[in-house]
């Protein structure tokens, strides 16, 4: 009985993988990560062809794609 309490809340929480995907492509294209995320991504796509290229089909984006270099301001600070 506990256990279908259980599962019967987590599925309430659940939410649908498309729907999950969506607003995780959405944060990706915003770069609405910390800055070290978006730092090591960059690095990584920046470093292999490979890497971004998957990254970049997984998450639909355009081929130019990538995460901007930071401002020098932003450098300076952190």
């Amino acid at each position: 009985e506990i256990r279908k309490q259980m599962k019967s809340e987590r599925l309430a929480k659940a939410v649908p993988v498309t729907d999950w995907l969506a607003s995780e492509r959405s944060r990706v294209v915003r770069g609405s990560f910390s800055p070290e995320v978006v730092k090591m991504y960059r690095a990584a796509i920046n470093l292999s062809e490979e890497f971004a290229d998957e990254y970049r089909a997984f998450w639909q984006l355009p081929d130019s794609f990538s995460f901007p270099e930071p401002e020098e301001e932003d450098i300076n600070n952190g």
